[in-house]
């Protein structure tokens, strides 16, 4: 997986197997299945220059013993980014916003979420998101 202008530092990896299949539940007790979780071991991104550009990336090679119920977790950041980046990201969000309401404002960002997630299917491997479905709480 390649990551352009982006760094990455592997944080945790692991592996969950299924031990039986049997229910372990009781009367009163939801129990779920007997497993067991298995340390991945390390996953080192490597730091490669495009040479046709010259720009930097992280690329990510996942193992080829990554059975289902694996997860690979990283931190990735990406050098000389303004520090005010996410206000000038935010800027003028309330005035775009400001006249819908909240079932249009939960419509809007349910689209988004799923176009976003085309655009950049490969980001959603690695990280962890919260969906965004839900509709906000208005300001007290």
């Amino acid at each position: 997986m390649r990551l352009d202008g982006t760094r990455a530092k592997f944080i945790a990896g692991a592996s969950v197997s299924i031990n039986s299949t049997a229910s372990r539940d009781t009367d009163s007790t939801l129990r779920g299945l007997d497993a067991s979780v298995s340390p991945i071991t390390a996953v080192e991104p490597k730091l490669e220059t495009d040479s046709s550009s010259g720009l930097t990336y992280s690329t990510i090679v996942v193992p080829d013993e990554f059975p289902r119920g694996s997860i690979l977790v990283f931190s990735t950041w990406m050098d000389d980014l303004p520090a005010d980046l996410d206000d000038i990201c935010a800027s003028g969000a309330k005035e775009a916003f400001k006249e819908l309401t909240m079932v249009e404002l939960n419509v809007l960002m349910y689209r988004c979420d799923g176009e976003e997630r085309d655009a950049s299917a490969s980001t959603f491997l690695l990280l962890l998101r919260l969906s965004r479905l839900s509709c906000p709480r208005a300001d007290p």
